[in-house]
Formats: C-alpha cells, structure tokens, sequence
C-alpha cells in the first residue's frame, strides 16, 4: 500500500523511493510512540510541576512584558490576568510539535552528530514557540476578543508547525549535502 502511495518521481532510482518509505514508516513508529509517551505521561504529578515551571510561569512572564498594566499569573492550568483567564489545556504545551518533530528527524538518515544538533535547535525552537504563543493568546484574549477564536484555532497552533516544518526542511537538506 505504501508503494501506492509514495511513487518515484521521473528519473529518481528506485532505492530513493525505498528509503523515502522507509523515512515515512520510521516517522510513523516514531511519532505515535513520542505522542503515546507523552500520553502515558499526562496528568502524573511531575509532569503538571514541570509544565508550570517550564512553559507556564515563562508565558506569564512574556505576557506580563508585552502588558505590564495587567500582570499575568499562573494558578493550576491557566494564566490569568486582571483582565481574562485562559484555560490551558492538553497540546498547547506543544508537546505534538516535538513529538512530530523529534519523529523526523530521528527517521531522517543522517549522522547521529547531526540528529542531536538539530534535537537541540528544534526543541529550543518549538519551547520558545511555545512559550510565545500562550502570551499572545491571553494578550488577544484581552484585547482583542473578537478574533481569539480565529487566532486560538488556527493561527496559534499552526504557525509553530509551519516555522518547525521550514526548520527541519532546511536541516534536512543540509544534513543530506553534508553525508
């Protein structure tokens, strides 16, 4: 079924089409074990104290920068403001994004030296991403509540997936002129 998926363009051999199914299989394994792992792992204690210190108390932190009027605090999943809460809820932590990316770049054939490196960049990338994206929202939230759900649904998930996905295209490609 794969092989009907994934055809050979004009005058690419054969065993590149094999080691792009390949990719797509080891991607495939690769993402569904992260996400499942990070599934197993929700709700644990340590993960709810690791997510507070790590991407929520940083997001209050920018959202209070961008607004020092109304300082942002973090109590139990959400930020809350002098002006709204906002309710953060499973994958706006951005635990998708590293587990799809992650997936990827450790199916891509290159040098182990290499994987690690772009690991390093795209998990500072995507917390960063992250970290950014809680603060805009509760910065639209209150100010701009008329284009949150537009902004929340669509904007803010997909911009960190598109800027990741420039990432790993342009690693990629190098990494594949560097073997």
């Amino acid at each position: 079924m794969l092989n009907s998926l994934i055809r050979p363009a004009a005058g690419i051999p054969a065993r590149k089409t094999g080691s792009m199914q390949g990719f797509v299989l080891r991607f495939a394994v690769g993402a569904f074990a992260l996400i499942l792992l990070f599934e197993v792992v929700r709700g644990a204690a340590l993960e709810q104290q690791v997510f507070s210190a790590v991407v929520l108390k940083p997001a209050a932190l920018v959202a209070t920068a961008f607004d020092p009027a109304m300082p942002t605090v973090v109590a139990d999943r959400r930020l809350v403001s002098s002006a709204v809460t906002l309710n953060v809820t499973r994958g706006c932590e951005g635990t998708e994004s590293l587990s799809l990316f992650a997936a990827a770049v450790l199916a891509f054939p290159a040098r182990w030296r290499q994987r690690l490196s772009a690991l390093a960049i795209g998990t500072l990338l995507i917390y960063i991403l992250s970290v950014i994206r809680l603060a805009a929202l509760i910065w639209v939230l209150s100010e701009h509540r008329d284009v949150f759900d537009a902004i929340h649904g669509i904007v803010a998930p997909l911009a960190p997936l598109v800027v990741v996905s420039f990432y790993f295209a342009a690693w990629s490609a190098r990494a594949q002129c560097e073997q």
